[in-house]
């Protein structure tokens, strides 16, 4: 989960230097899934938020947005999240994914 302000002077530019610490740092954790998610969408414009998603469609990728303080986009977020990402960790199945203050928190059930 790749998590960009909105409010960043150029969004996408974070999202590739994002990407290329991932890469310098593991190249398994780089060929990895991942989704961008671009927050605080409530303190831009919607010609900024224009703008941003038309740069990351340009080069294929769909990025969620999200407005932790007004809820918006969550839900969404949240689905999509657990829909891709639901995997068993130490004998214990994660099912329920939610945003609490910004970060995601697991809540494990299921034994395996």
């Amino acid at each position: 989960l790749l998590l960009i302000d909105a409010q960043s002077e150029d969004p996408y530019s974070t999202f590739l230097s994002l990407r290329d610490e991932i890469k310098n740092y593991n190249d398994d954790v780089f060929n990895k899934p991942f989704l961008v998610v671009i927050s605080k969408i409530d303190c831009v414009d919607k010609q900024t938020l224009e703008e941003i998603t038309k740069v990351f469609q340009q080069n294929n990728i769909l990025p969620f947005f999200i407005s932790s303080q007004q809820q918006i986009g969550i839900s969404q977020l949240l689905d999509k999240i657990s829909s891709i990402f639901i995997f068993p960790v130490q004998g214990l199945l994660l099912q329920n994914i939610y945003l609490l203050h910004g970060q995601v928190h697991r809540q494990r059930s299921h034994r395996m």
